[in-house]
């Protein structure tokens, strides 16, 4: 049990999304074990399954299987095996925890944007995220600079 619990990435109402490697693979991978006792977690399974059968994208993560048994007692276990996305989430990125580093501070003079939304997010040629629309923009502190960029 302590295994899993270091290996634990996220957990939501219906599932605990693991990182694990297994010998079939070359990378590691997320394993999606659904919480059965959860009112709704045997539906939830079983609509993800259908969504991603029934659906093609190259912007979907890849399902490597799916494990649908139970156990010797007749306990139920639904699981996902699905391809491991190394960056993260973009909410772990756009909010990340305080030991992190933010996307908005290593600007000079530091400021708060005050209108991000997708459409004020433009992609470059490689799909490069880069802010625009700085009408609302408020500065955090004052800040004023030489002509060479030092401070006086």
């Amino acid at each position: 049990m302590v295994s899993l619990l270091a290996n634990l990435v996220c957990s939501g109402k219906y599932g605990c999304v693991y990182k694990d490697r297994i010998e079939s693979e070359e990378h590691a991978v997320a394993i999606k074990v659904f919480k059965l006792d959860q009112p709704g977690g045997t539906k939830s399974f079983v609509a993800e399954c259908q969504a991603l059968r029934n659906t093609r994208h190259r912007n979907l993560v890849r399902v490597i299987t799916v494990c649908s048994t139970s156990d010797l007692t007749g306990h139920e276990f639904k699981a996902l095996l699905l391809e491991y996305m190394v960056n993260g989430n973009l909410e772990s990125w756009l909010h990340p925890t305080l030991h992190e580093h933010h996307l908005h501070n290593h600007c000079m003079p530091p400021m708060t944007h005050c209108d991000l939304k997708p459409s004020n997010v433009l992609l470059d040629d490689v799909m490069g995220a880069c802010v625009g629309d700085f009408g609302l923009t408020k500065f955090v502190h004052s800040y004023t600079s030489t002509i060479d960029g030092s401070r006086p």
